[in-house]
């Protein structure tokens, strides 16, 4: 996706192409996790071992939280931009 987004050589229709591509493997990997990862979590975590890694959990994404988000926001703006271009390109065209 960085590839395809504005600038020299810019292709709004690859951005497009690959940006759906990204949520087609986030979409299998979110129903991998629900249908695969977390049931089997459930069968072998007692729930002491659940809340001692749900409070791991809380700490690490806490402390790498702002990090995280200004990334994503980041790149957010970045795809925001490149699919606006491309939706403008595809209706004048």
């Amino acid at each position: 996706m960085a590839e395809a987004l504005p600038g020299e050589g810019h292709d709004p229709a690859a951005f497009a192409a690959v940006a759906k591509e990204y949520v087609a493997l986030l979409r299998q990997h979110i129903l991998k996790e629900n249908q695969v990862l977390f049931p089997l979590a459930d069968a072998v975590l007692s729930a002491d071992d659940d809340f001692t890694a749900m409070a791991r959990f809380q700490t690490a994404s806490s402390e790498q939280c702002e990090c995280v988000h200004a990334t994503f926001e980041a790149a957010l703006m970045r795809w925001e931009s490149a699919i606006n271009e491309a939706l403008h390109c595809h209706r004048t065209s």
